[in-house]
């Protein structure tokens, strides 16, 4: 539910707020802690941290520090494997929409579009099939 708030927030202001990322970074923590899966979430929150952040430092701010801390929020929750699918269908999600968007003329080269909601559904998306991707993914190794 929260990441569909996270979505509708970012895509109507254009921000993601501290507080949604805290309260979803702490309640991932909280559920890796008794899970015992903590280096797995800190992982996982390091890594969609790390990407997104030299994502924004190449594209000079592109990205806003926004989605760097909601991909570490929502990679506490995913692990590290869970955070690279969230991330991959996010900017394939994204690219689709983009240009589908720009073929059309609804949206300029210059145009912003909010990159938050990507960011959900490539995190629900992981969350609920990641699993099996991986699976997949080793079968075909």
């Amino acid at each position: 539910m929260l990441l569909l708030v996270m979505a509708v927030i970012d895509f109507r202001t254009g921000l993601l707020p501290d507080r949604g990322n805290l309260y979803l970074a702490g309640l991932g923590l909280m559920m890796a802690g008794l899970l015992g899966t903590l280096q797995d979430a800190l992982l996982g929150a390091l890594l969609g941290a790390a990407l997104l952040f030299a994502l924004r430092t190449l594209s000079r701010g592109g990205i806003g520090l926004g989605d760097v801390k909601y991909a570490a929020a929502f990679g506490i929750w995913l692990g590290w494997q869970g955070t690279l699918l969230a991330l991959a269908l996010s900017f394939a999600l994204g690219a689709c929409l983009a240009l589908v968007l720009l073929g059309t003329g609804r949206l300029g080269r210059r145009d912003r579009l909010a990159f938050g909601p990507f960011l959900s559904a490539g995190a629900y998306l992981s969350y609920i099939g990641g699993a099996a991707f991986w699976s997949a993914y080793e079968v075909l190794l």
